[in-house]
Protein backbone atom coordinates (compact mmCIF):
# COMPACT_ATOMS: atom_id res chain seq x y z
CA UNK A 1 0.00 0.00 0.00
CA UNK A 2 1.11 3.65 0.00
CA UNK A 3 2.73 3.59 3.25
CA UNK A 4 4.83 0.73 2.85
CA UNK A 5 5.32 2.17 -0.60
CA UNK A 6 6.40 5.30 0.36
CA UNK A 7 8.77 3.56 3.29
CA UNK A 8 10.98 2.15 0.42
CA UNK A 9 12.03 4.35 -1.35
CA UNK A 10 15.27 5.15 -1.43
CA UNK A 11 16.31 8.03 0.78
CA UNK A 12 17.68 10.24 -1.85
CA UNK A 13 14.59 10.54 -3.38
CA UNK A 14 13.14 12.57 -1.00
CA UNK A 15 13.62 16.20 -1.56
CA UNK A 16 13.81 15.81 -5.17
CA UNK A 17 10.69 16.19 -6.99
CA UNK A 18 9.57 19.01 -8.60
CA UNK A 19 5.90 18.19 -8.36
CA UNK A 20 3.93 15.38 -6.40
CA UNK A 21 0.61 14.59 -7.33
CA UNK A 22 -1.84 13.26 -4.82
CA UNK A 23 -5.22 11.09 -5.23
CA UNK A 24 -5.95 8.92 -2.04
CA UNK A 25 -8.61 8.57 -0.32
CA UNK A 26 -8.94 10.16 3.88
CA UNK A 27 -8.32 6.53 5.06
CA UNK A 28 -5.05 5.94 2.92
CA UNK A 29 -3.42 9.70 3.65
CA UNK A 30 -4.34 8.95 7.58
CA UNK A 31 -2.27 5.54 7.51
CA UNK A 32 1.10 5.59 9.61
CA UNK A 33 4.37 5.44 7.28
CA UNK A 34 6.69 5.83 10.39
CA UNK A 35 5.64 6.70 14.12
CA UNK A 36 4.31 10.01 14.10
CA UNK A 37 4.27 10.52 9.99
CA UNK A 38 1.19 9.93 8.01
CA UNK A 39 1.20 9.51 4.20
CA UNK A 40 0.50 13.03 3.75
CA UNK A 41 3.47 14.27 5.57
CA UNK A 42 5.86 11.79 3.87
CA UNK A 43 4.73 12.83 0.85
CA UNK A 44 5.48 16.46 1.40
CA UNK A 45 9.02 15.23 1.94
CA UNK A 46 9.50 14.08 -1.74
CA UNK A 47 9.45 17.80 -3.08
CA UNK A 48 12.37 20.30 -3.81
CA UNK A 49 11.95 23.60 -1.60
CA UNK A 50 10.73 24.81 -4.77
CA UNK A 51 8.34 21.89 -5.49
CA UNK A 52 4.43 21.86 -5.45
CA UNK A 53 2.37 19.81 -3.72
CA UNK A 54 -1.19 18.97 -5.84
CA UNK A 55 -3.74 17.09 -3.81
CA UNK A 56 -7.28 16.89 -5.16
CA UNK A 57 -10.78 17.13 -3.10
CA UNK A 58 -10.76 19.73 0.36
CA UNK A 59 -7.70 19.84 1.98
CA UNK A 60 -7.13 22.88 2.29
CA UNK A 61 -7.26 23.15 6.09
CA UNK A 62 -4.54 20.53 6.28
CA UNK A 63 -1.99 21.56 3.83
CA UNK A 64 -2.00 25.20 5.17
CA UNK A 65 -0.29 24.21 8.43
CA UNK A 66 2.45 22.17 5.74
CA UNK A 67 3.26 24.71 3.36
CA UNK A 68 3.90 28.33 3.68
CA UNK A 69 1.11 29.02 0.28
CA UNK A 70 -1.78 27.04 -0.09
CA UNK A 71 -4.44 27.85 -2.93
CA UNK A 72 -7.76 25.49 -3.66
CA UNK A 73 -8.40 25.60 -6.74
CA UNK A 74 -12.36 24.99 -7.73
CA UNK A 75 -13.98 24.01 -10.99
CA UNK A 76 -17.61 23.85 -11.97
CA UNK A 77 -19.71 21.77 -13.64
CA UNK A 78 -17.47 19.11 -14.29
CA UNK A 79 -19.05 16.15 -15.67
CA UNK A 80 -20.35 13.12 -13.47
CA UNK A 81 -18.48 15.02 -9.83
CA UNK A 82 -20.11 18.63 -10.77
CA UNK A 83 -17.46 20.53 -9.24
CA UNK A 84 -14.04 19.66 -8.44
CA UNK A 85 -11.15 20.65 -6.26
CA UNK A 86 -7.79 20.70 -5.95
CA UNK A 87 -5.15 22.06 -3.34
CA UNK A 88 -1.57 23.51 -4.46
CA UNK A 89 1.28 23.87 -1.59
CA UNK A 90 4.44 25.10 -1.86
CA UNK A 91 7.26 26.73 0.54
CA UNK A 92 8.99 29.10 -2.13
CA UNK A 93 6.26 29.73 -4.86
CA UNK A 94 4.17 32.12 -4.15
CA UNK A 95 0.64 31.57 -5.97
CA UNK A 96 -1.02 34.65 -5.83
CA UNK A 97 2.23 36.86 -7.47
CA UNK A 98 4.37 34.02 -9.14
CA UNK A 99 4.81 34.90 -12.55
CA UNK A 100 3.02 32.51 -14.77
CA UNK A 101 4.24 30.54 -17.62
CA UNK A 102 3.23 29.32 -20.81
CA UNK A 103 3.60 25.76 -20.98
CA UNK A 104 1.98 25.71 -24.61
CA UNK A 105 -1.84 24.14 -23.36
CA UNK A 106 -3.90 22.91 -25.97
CA UNK A 107 -6.70 25.28 -26.97
CA UNK A 108 -9.46 22.49 -27.34
CA UNK A 109 -8.68 22.10 -23.15
CA UNK A 110 -12.00 22.34 -21.44
CA UNK A 111 -11.15 23.57 -18.31
CA UNK A 112 -7.20 25.00 -18.38
CA UNK A 113 -6.76 27.29 -21.73
CA UNK A 114 -3.93 28.84 -23.08
CA UNK A 115 -2.01 31.74 -20.96
CA UNK A 116 -2.99 34.27 -23.58
CA UNK A 117 -6.98 33.46 -22.87
CA UNK A 118 -6.54 34.82 -19.07
CA UNK A 119 -7.75 38.01 -18.69
CA UNK A 120 -7.88 37.19 -14.76
CA UNK A 121 -5.16 35.05 -13.59
CA UNK A 122 -7.60 34.23 -10.35
CA UNK A 123 -10.42 32.95 -11.73
CA UNK A 124 -10.38 29.60 -10.49
CA UNK A 125 -8.65 30.42 -7.08
CA UNK A 126 -11.59 29.87 -3.90
CA UNK A 127 -9.16 29.90 -1.65
CA UNK A 128 -5.53 31.29 -0.75
CA UNK A 129 -3.29 30.67 2.76
CA UNK A 130 -0.42 32.56 3.15
CA UNK A 131 1.80 30.70 6.75
CA UNK A 132 5.18 32.30 7.48
CA UNK A 133 5.28 29.65 10.18
CA UNK A 134 4.95 25.88 8.69
CA UNK A 135 5.02 22.58 10.49
CA UNK A 136 8.30 21.07 10.19
CA UNK A 137 8.31 17.24 9.99
CA UNK A 138 11.69 16.84 11.61
CA UNK A 139 13.83 14.53 14.10
CA UNK A 140 17.79 14.11 14.26
CA UNK A 141 18.90 11.58 11.06
CA UNK A 142 21.70 10.48 13.05
CA UNK A 143 20.80 7.27 14.39
CA UNK A 144 22.76 4.98 17.31
CA UNK A 145 23.31 1.48 17.29
CA UNK A 146 21.15 1.10 20.09
CA UNK A 147 18.04 2.43 17.77
CA UNK A 148 18.73 -0.83 15.60
CA UNK A 149 18.87 -3.78 18.14
CA UNK A 150 15.69 -5.62 16.97
CA UNK A 151 14.62 -6.35 12.96
CA UNK A 152 10.73 -6.00 14.23
CA UNK A 153 9.45 -5.26 9.90
CA UNK A 154 11.09 -6.87 6.67
CA UNK A 155 10.08 -5.37 3.52
CA UNK A 156 11.12 -6.17 -0.10
CA UNK A 157 10.83 -4.51 -3.59
CA UNK A 158 9.74 -6.66 -6.48
CA UNK A 159 10.82 -5.00 -10.15
CA UNK A 160 9.28 -5.96 -13.23
CA UNK A 161 12.11 -5.52 -16.17
CA UNK A 162 11.13 -6.14 -19.90
CA UNK A 163 13.96 -6.00 -22.09
CA UNK A 164 12.95 -5.50 -25.33
CA UNK A 165 15.29 -4.98 -29.01
CA UNK A 166 17.63 -7.50 -26.98
CA UNK A 167 20.17 -9.64 -28.71
CA UNK A 168 18.74 -12.71 -29.73
CA UNK A 169 21.65 -14.87 -29.84
CA UNK A 170 22.29 -14.10 -26.41
CA UNK A 171 18.51 -15.92 -25.12
CA UNK A 172 19.01 -19.20 -26.99
CA UNK A 173 20.47 -20.56 -24.61
CA UNK A 174 19.64 -20.95 -20.54
CA UNK A 175 23.17 -21.67 -19.70
CA UNK A 176 24.02 -18.54 -21.57
CA UNK A 177 21.58 -16.41 -20.43
CA UNK A 178 22.32 -17.81 -16.25
CA UNK A 179 25.81 -16.78 -17.17
CA UNK A 180 25.54 -13.33 -18.35
CA UNK A 181 22.86 -12.89 -15.32
CA UNK A 182 25.35 -13.65 -12.99
CA UNK A 183 28.24 -11.66 -14.21
CA UNK A 184 25.94 -8.73 -14.65
CA UNK A 185 24.70 -9.12 -10.52
CA UNK A 186 28.28 -9.87 -9.11
CA UNK A 187 29.44 -6.73 -11.24
CA UNK A 188 27.51 -4.76 -8.89
CA UNK A 189 28.66 -6.14 -5.64
CA UNK A 190 25.89 -9.34 -5.14
CA UNK A 191 26.24 -12.16 -3.57
CA UNK A 192 25.36 -15.04 -6.00
CA UNK A 193 24.32 -18.58 -3.69
CA UNK A 194 22.78 -20.92 -6.59
CA UNK A 195 21.81 -20.77 -10.19
CA UNK A 196 18.83 -23.22 -11.07
CA UNK A 197 18.31 -23.51 -15.48
CA UNK A 198 18.67 -25.99 -18.37
CA UNK A 199 16.90 -26.48 -21.06
CA UNK A 200 13.47 -27.17 -19.62
CA UNK A 201 13.66 -24.26 -16.98
CA UNK A 202 13.93 -20.40 -17.36
CA UNK A 203 17.04 -18.73 -15.41
CA UNK A 204 16.77 -18.26 -11.47
CA UNK A 205 19.55 -17.03 -10.03
CA UNK A 206 19.64 -17.18 -6.05
CA UNK A 207 21.53 -14.54 -4.32
CA UNK A 208 21.86 -13.43 -0.56
CA UNK A 209 20.53 -10.35 -1.52
CA UNK A 210 17.51 -12.11 -3.61
CA UNK A 211 16.74 -13.86 -6.70
CA UNK A 212 16.78 -12.67 -10.20
CA UNK A 213 14.27 -15.08 -12.97
CA UNK A 214 14.10 -14.32 -16.46
CA UNK A 215 11.72 -15.61 -18.81
CA UNK A 216 13.42 -15.28 -22.86
CA UNK A 217 11.49 -15.49 -26.36
CA UNK A 218 14.51 -15.54 -28.56
CA UNK A 219 12.03 -15.33 -31.63
CA UNK A 220 10.85 -11.64 -29.97
CA UNK A 221 13.96 -10.47 -28.91
CA UNK A 222 12.70 -10.34 -25.43
CA UNK A 223 13.28 -11.02 -21.77
CA UNK A 224 11.12 -10.69 -18.63
CA UNK A 225 12.94 -10.24 -15.45
CA UNK A 226 11.42 -10.54 -11.93
CA UNK A 227 13.88 -8.92 -9.35
CA UNK A 228 13.37 -9.59 -5.94
CA UNK A 229 15.37 -7.85 -3.62
CA UNK A 230 15.07 -8.16 0.72
CA UNK A 231 18.46 -6.10 0.94
CA UNK A 232 20.40 -3.94 -1.04
CA UNK A 233 17.75 -1.77 -1.84
CA UNK A 234 20.11 1.75 -3.17
CA UNK A 235 21.64 -0.67 -5.80
CA UNK A 236 18.28 -1.57 -7.24
CA UNK A 237 18.75 0.74 -10.05
CA UNK A 238 22.10 -0.40 -11.30
CA UNK A 239 20.95 -4.07 -10.78
CA UNK A 240 18.55 -3.26 -14.24
CA UNK A 241 20.96 -1.26 -15.72
CA UNK A 242 23.68 -4.22 -15.57
CA UNK A 243 21.08 -7.02 -16.83
CA UNK A 244 19.93 -4.68 -20.10
CA UNK A 245 23.35 -4.52 -20.84
CA UNK A 246 24.05 -8.11 -20.22
CA UNK A 247 21.34 -9.06 -23.22
CA UNK A 248 22.24 -5.92 -25.06
CA UNK A 249 18.33 -4.69 -24.98
CA UNK A 250 17.73 -1.20 -26.36
CA UNK A 251 14.10 -0.53 -25.27
CA UNK A 252 12.95 -1.82 -21.95
CA UNK A 253 10.26 -0.73 -19.33
CA UNK A 254 9.98 -0.83 -15.87
CA UNK A 255 7.35 -0.83 -12.26
CA UNK A 256 7.98 -1.95 -8.79
CA UNK A 257 6.05 -3.17 -6.36
CA UNK A 258 6.39 -3.98 -2.71
CA UNK A 259 6.85 -7.40 -1.32
CA UNK A 260 8.01 -8.98 1.30
CA UNK A 261 11.54 -9.61 3.07
CA UNK A 262 13.82 -11.90 4.32
CA UNK A 263 14.74 -11.68 8.17
CA UNK A 264 18.26 -11.69 9.87
CA UNK A 265 20.04 -10.82 6.78
CA UNK A 266 23.38 -9.84 7.91
CA UNK A 267 22.67 -6.15 6.25
CA UNK A 268 19.63 -5.08 7.68
CA UNK A 269 20.44 -2.04 9.82
CA UNK A 270 22.15 -0.57 6.73
CA UNK A 271 19.53 -1.54 4.78
CA UNK A 272 17.35 0.24 7.02
CA UNK A 273 19.17 3.57 7.20
CA UNK A 274 19.44 3.65 3.56
CA UNK A 275 15.25 3.61 2.50
CA UNK A 276 11.98 5.89 3.94
CA UNK A 277 11.48 9.79 4.90
CA UNK A 278 14.21 12.08 4.66
CA UNK A 279 13.68 14.57 7.28
CA UNK A 280 14.95 18.14 8.20
CA UNK A 281 17.27 18.41 11.03
CA UNK A 282 15.13 20.87 12.78
CA UNK A 283 17.62 23.40 15.01
CA UNK A 284 17.14 26.89 14.38
CA UNK A 285 13.98 26.21 12.90
CA UNK A 286 11.53 29.42 12.24
CA UNK A 287 8.57 30.43 14.87
CA UNK A 288 6.18 33.08 15.13
CA UNK A 289 7.40 36.16 17.00
CA UNK A 290 5.70 37.73 20.37
CA UNK A 291 4.54 40.61 19.61
CA UNK A 292 3.28 42.36 22.50
CA UNK A 293 3.37 46.35 21.62
CA UNK A 294 0.17 47.94 20.37
CA UNK A 295 0.14 48.94 17.32
CA UNK A 296 0.49 52.69 16.69
CA UNK A 297 -2.65 54.19 15.93
CA UNK A 298 -1.55 55.37 12.87
CA UNK A 299 -0.50 52.58 11.47
CA UNK A 300 -4.54 51.46 12.18
CA UNK A 301 -6.05 54.11 10.71
CA UNK A 302 -3.67 53.60 7.37
CA UNK A 303 -4.97 50.42 7.52
CA UNK A 304 -8.76 51.32 7.73
CA UNK A 305 -8.37 54.10 5.07
CA UNK A 306 -6.64 51.78 2.11
CA UNK A 307 -9.25 48.90 2.77
CA UNK A 308 -12.01 51.31 1.79
CA UNK A 309 -10.29 50.81 -1.62
CA UNK A 310 -12.27 47.57 -1.80
CA UNK A 311 -15.41 49.66 -1.82
CA UNK A 312 -16.91 48.32 -5.45
CA UNK A 313 -18.83 51.56 -6.07
CA UNK A 314 -18.63 55.56 -5.24
CA UNK A 315 -21.66 56.56 -3.52
CA UNK A 316 -21.97 54.05 -0.42
CA UNK A 317 -23.16 54.42 2.71
CA UNK A 318 -20.84 53.22 5.74
CA UNK A 319 -22.38 52.14 9.35
CA UNK A 320 -19.70 52.07 12.01
CA UNK A 321 -20.39 50.16 14.78
CA UNK A 322 -18.45 51.72 18.28
CA UNK A 323 -18.63 51.44 21.90
CA UNK A 324 -19.55 55.37 21.65
CA UNK A 325 -19.49 58.10 19.06
CA UNK A 326 -16.72 59.80 21.19
CA UNK A 327 -14.31 56.62 21.16
CA UNK A 328 -14.72 56.94 17.58
CA UNK A 329 -14.62 60.03 16.47
CA UNK A 330 -11.71 60.01 14.21
CA UNK A 331 -12.44 56.75 12.79
CA UNK A 332 -15.80 58.53 11.45
CA UNK A 333 -14.21 61.24 10.67
CA UNK A 334 -11.62 59.18 8.22
CA UNK A 335 -14.97 57.50 6.44
CA UNK A 336 -16.99 60.96 6.24
CA UNK A 337 -13.59 62.02 4.08
CA UNK A 338 -13.48 59.28 2.20
CA UNK A 339 -14.62 60.47 -1.47
CA UNK A 340 -16.30 56.95 -2.48
CA UNK A 341 -18.72 57.15 0.86
CA UNK A 342 -21.86 59.72 0.68
CA UNK A 343 -22.74 59.39 4.19
CA UNK A 344 -21.80 57.60 7.70
CA UNK A 345 -23.96 55.72 10.22
CA UNK A 346 -22.67 55.61 13.55
CA UNK A 347 -23.77 52.79 15.46
CA UNK A 348 -23.41 52.37 19.13
CA UNK A 349 -25.30 51.07 22.12
CA UNK A 350 -24.20 52.99 25.83
CA UNK A 351 -26.20 50.32 27.57
CA UNK A 352 -23.88 47.76 26.85
CA UNK A 353 -20.52 47.12 29.05
CA UNK A 354 -17.65 45.39 28.30
CA UNK A 355 -19.14 41.87 30.11
CA UNK A 356 -21.71 40.27 30.04
CA UNK A 357 -25.12 41.94 29.10
CA UNK A 358 -28.56 41.12 29.90
CA UNK A 359 -31.10 40.33 27.48
CA UNK A 360 -33.38 43.55 28.06
CA UNK A 361 -29.86 45.66 27.10
CA UNK A 362 -29.22 43.72 23.92
CA UNK A 363 -33.08 43.73 23.00
CA UNK A 364 -33.12 48.06 23.59
CA UNK A 365 -29.64 48.19 21.10
CA UNK A 366 -31.17 46.19 18.83
CA UNK A 367 -34.23 48.49 18.63
CA UNK A 368 -31.47 51.18 18.82
CA UNK A 369 -29.36 50.09 15.76
CA UNK A 370 -31.83 49.17 14.04
CA UNK A 371 -33.65 52.16 13.95
CA UNK A 372 -30.68 54.24 13.06
CA UNK A 373 -29.47 52.26 10.32
CA UNK A 374 -33.27 52.23 9.06
CA UNK A 375 -33.19 56.65 9.02
CA UNK A 376 -29.82 56.66 7.82
CA UNK A 377 -30.63 54.45 5.00
CA UNK A 378 -34.37 56.60 3.97
CA UNK A 379 -32.21 60.04 4.56
CA UNK A 380 -29.35 58.81 2.30
CA UNK A 381 -32.04 57.50 -0.36
CA UNK A 382 -29.19 54.30 -0.22
CA UNK A 383 -28.96 51.06 1.36
CA UNK A 384 -25.67 50.38 3.81
CA UNK A 385 -22.61 49.63 1.15
CA UNK A 386 -19.84 49.58 4.28
CA UNK A 387 -19.80 47.57 7.74
CA UNK A 388 -16.68 48.90 9.80
CA UNK A 389 -16.91 46.97 13.19
CA UNK A 390 -14.49 49.43 15.34
CA UNK A 391 -11.75 48.51 17.41
CA UNK A 392 -14.13 49.76 20.65
CA UNK A 393 -17.02 47.77 20.01
CA UNK A 394 -17.95 45.31 22.19
CA UNK A 395 -18.79 41.45 21.50
CA UNK A 396 -22.50 41.90 22.47
CA UNK A 397 -22.52 44.92 19.91
CA UNK A 398 -21.27 42.09 17.25
CA UNK A 399 -24.10 39.70 18.10
CA UNK A 400 -26.29 42.57 17.59
CA UNK A 401 -25.56 43.69 14.31
CA UNK A 402 -25.16 40.14 12.75
CA UNK A 403 -28.91 38.95 14.39
CA UNK A 404 -30.08 41.88 12.38
CA UNK A 405 -27.94 41.31 9.53
CA UNK A 406 -29.64 37.61 9.23
CA UNK A 407 -33.06 38.34 8.76
CA UNK A 408 -33.74 38.50 5.30
CA UNK A 409 -35.66 41.13 5.59
CA UNK A 410 -33.85 43.91 7.38
CA UNK A 411 -30.77 42.59 4.86
CA UNK A 412 -33.26 43.44 1.76
CA UNK A 413 -33.98 46.47 3.08
CA UNK A 414 -31.16 47.83 4.43
CA UNK A 415 -27.65 46.23 3.05
CA UNK A 416 -26.05 46.22 0.05
CA UNK A 417 -25.57 43.67 -2.19
CA UNK A 418 -22.14 44.23 -2.70
CA UNK A 419 -21.64 44.69 1.26
CA UNK A 420 -17.82 45.02 1.97
CA UNK A 421 -17.62 44.32 5.95
CA UNK A 422 -13.92 45.59 7.69
CA UNK A 423 -13.16 44.14 11.16
CA UNK A 424 -9.73 45.06 12.99
CA UNK A 425 -8.35 43.55 15.50
CA UNK A 426 -5.48 44.47 17.77
CA UNK A 427 -6.05 41.82 20.60
CA UNK A 428 -5.59 38.09 19.79
CA UNK A 429 -8.02 37.48 22.79
CA UNK A 430 -10.90 39.01 20.36
CA UNK A 431 -10.62 36.22 17.94
CA UNK A 432 -14.74 36.65 17.97
CA UNK A 433 -14.35 39.51 15.34
CA UNK A 434 -13.00 36.46 13.31
CA UNK A 435 -16.19 34.90 13.57
CA UNK A 436 -18.15 37.89 12.91
CA UNK A 437 -17.13 38.34 9.71
CA UNK A 438 -17.09 34.32 8.11
CA UNK A 439 -21.02 34.44 9.93
CA UNK A 440 -21.83 37.03 6.75
CA UNK A 441 -20.79 34.13 4.64
CA UNK A 442 -24.02 32.53 5.74
CA UNK A 443 -25.90 35.67 5.30
CA UNK A 444 -24.73 36.65 1.90
CA UNK A 445 -25.21 33.19 0.14
CA UNK A 446 -24.20 34.25 -3.67
CA UNK A 447 -21.15 33.80 -6.00
CA UNK A 448 -18.68 35.48 -5.72
CA UNK A 449 -18.30 36.24 -1.83
CA UNK A 450 -14.86 36.81 -0.68
CA UNK A 451 -13.45 36.83 3.06
CA UNK A 452 -9.83 37.60 4.03
CA UNK A 453 -7.61 37.88 7.00
CA UNK A 454 -4.49 39.86 6.52
CA UNK A 455 -2.07 39.90 9.27
CA UNK A 456 0.09 43.48 8.99
CA UNK A 457 3.40 43.15 11.68
CA UNK A 458 6.33 45.11 12.52
CA UNK A 459 8.79 43.71 14.43
CA UNK A 460 7.07 43.78 18.12
CA UNK A 461 3.62 44.81 16.73
CA UNK A 462 1.01 42.90 14.41
CA UNK A 463 -3.05 43.78 14.17
CA UNK A 464 -5.10 41.86 11.65
CA UNK A 465 -7.87 43.39 9.18
CA UNK A 466 -10.91 40.71 8.37
CA UNK A 467 -12.67 41.46 5.78
CA UNK A 468 -15.54 40.13 3.70
CA UNK A 469 -16.70 41.64 -0.01
CA UNK A 470 -19.81 40.10 -1.88
CA UNK A 471 -20.28 40.63 -5.47
CA UNK A 472 -16.53 41.68 -6.61
CA UNK A 473 -15.17 38.60 -9.00
CA UNK A 474 -12.03 40.51 -9.09
CA UNK A 475 -11.46 40.80 -5.30
CA UNK A 476 -8.14 38.97 -5.25
CA UNK A 477 -6.82 41.40 -7.28
CA UNK A 478 -8.01 44.40 -6.07
CA UNK A 479 -7.30 43.30 -2.18
CA UNK A 480 -3.50 42.74 -3.07
CA UNK A 481 -3.11 46.37 -4.41
CA UNK A 482 -4.78 47.93 -1.11
CA UNK A 483 -2.24 45.48 1.20
CA UNK A 484 0.73 47.05 -1.21
CA UNK A 485 -0.56 50.39 -0.74
CA UNK A 486 -0.57 49.83 3.34
CA UNK A 487 2.68 48.74 2.98
CA UNK A 488 3.52 51.66 1.18
CA UNK A 489 2.26 54.03 3.07
CA UNK A 490 3.57 52.48 6.23
CA UNK A 491 7.65 52.04 6.90
CA UNK A 492 8.50 48.88 8.45
CA UNK A 493 5.27 47.05 8.04
CA UNK A 494 4.49 44.00 6.34
CA UNK A 495 1.39 42.10 5.57
CA UNK A 496 0.93 38.03 5.61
Amino acid sequence: DGAKSLLMLPKEYFGTFDLVLVDLSETVMSALVTDGLDIMAAMTLLLKPDGIFVKNEIYLEKLNKIFKHSIQLHFYDVPVLCSQSLIFGSDAIDFMNVEMTDHGIDDQNLFITPLKDYDYRYHEIHDYVMNPYPEKYCKNEIKSEEDFVVQDRSPGILMILEAEKAAASLLTSTEQLTNAIVTALESEGLSVVSTIGDSSTHPIVVMKEGYVVARAWPKKSYVAYDIHLWSSFPKLHDIKTALLSAVQSTDSSVFRIVAGGMFNVDTWKVDDKSRGPSFDVCEGTDSAPTRTTPMPTSVVDTVLAESLGLLPATGAVAAIACASEESCWDRIDLLNKHPSIQKVIPLSCPMLGAGADTSQEKFTCESTVYTALQRGTEQAENVVGLLVLDLTAPFSMGQVLHKIASREKNKEALLSDQLLVLAPMVDEGELWRRVFVDRFREIYRIDPVFRSEVLFNTTDSTMEMGSLLAGDAHYFEHLKTVNTKIANRSPGVVFD
